[in-house]
């Protein structure tokens, strides 16, 4: 239903803003009703931002975008094809294609935050996927700093090949750590790809020391 109201809504913005409202409550009601708690501080966060983080649910984009005001997400393809909901996320997502960079770059010189993945999926019980450049690709191309987040769970759910009503009895635990804010740029004589290498390989770095601090991959039983 939402899917099909999309082209009434009017401006990317007010689309956004019907999405986000939507996903606010559902957060609301998932905490209400104690299925999942969500431990993060955004107060720090940055205006114009690319946000980067590990995978590891479903729900991971419904939480950031819910949680953090103005911020736009990375769809993959596969997701633009989905006939249930392809006109939502045509309508408030960027597609991960050749044009990101520099549709990207519009956004995040208009103060918006840009979420992406860099895995492309959704993480495996432990460690982390290879890296995508796109978030160094979009970085090079407007400037942007990219702030880096690592998520914790205290019980695996929503991941690859779990069920959606897999959620166990015993409420799930989300506990999101930053590492702050990265500015990167090209070095002197450093080809845009070999510079995209760079910044993705220190990003990997940087979650992986994240995730190994925060306990990923191990299930926490006191939560």
């Amino acid at each position: 239903m939402l899917s099909a109201a999309m082209p009434f809504l009017g401006s990317f913005e007010r689309r956004h803003a019907v999405v986000r409202s939507l996903w606010r409550f559902l957060l609301g009601a998932f905490e209400a009703t104690g299925l999942i708690k969500v431990n993060a501080d955004f107060t720090e966060m940055p205006k114009g931002a690319i946000v980067v983080s590990n995978h590891p649910t479903l729900i991971d984009v419904v939480i950031f975008v819910a949680l953090v005001p103005k911020t736009v997400y990375v769809a993959k393809s596969s997701l633009l094809r989905n006939p249930f909901i392809s006109r939502t996320v045509r309508s408030t997502a960027l597609p991960d294609d050749e044009t990101l960079p520099g549709r990207a770059a519009d956004f995040l010189g208009r103060g918006w935050n840009v979420i992406i993945f860099p895995e492309g999926t959704r993480s495996p019980v432990s460690g982390l996927h290879p890296f995508k450049r796109g978030a160094a690709n979009m970085a090079l191309a407007s400037g942007a700093g990219i702030a880096v987040f690592s998520m914790a769970l205290s019980r695996r759910i929503l991941g690859k090949r779990q069920k959606p009503w897999d959620m166990g009895e015993k409420r799930v635990v989300f506990d999101i750590s930053s590492a702050g804010t990265r500015f990167y740029r090209a070095l002197p004589g450093e080809t845009r790809r070999s510079a995209a290498k760079r910044i993705t390989e220190d990003i990997f770095g940087c979650i992986s020391a994240l995730s190994r601090a925060s306990g990923i991959g191990k299930e926490n039983p006191a939560a």
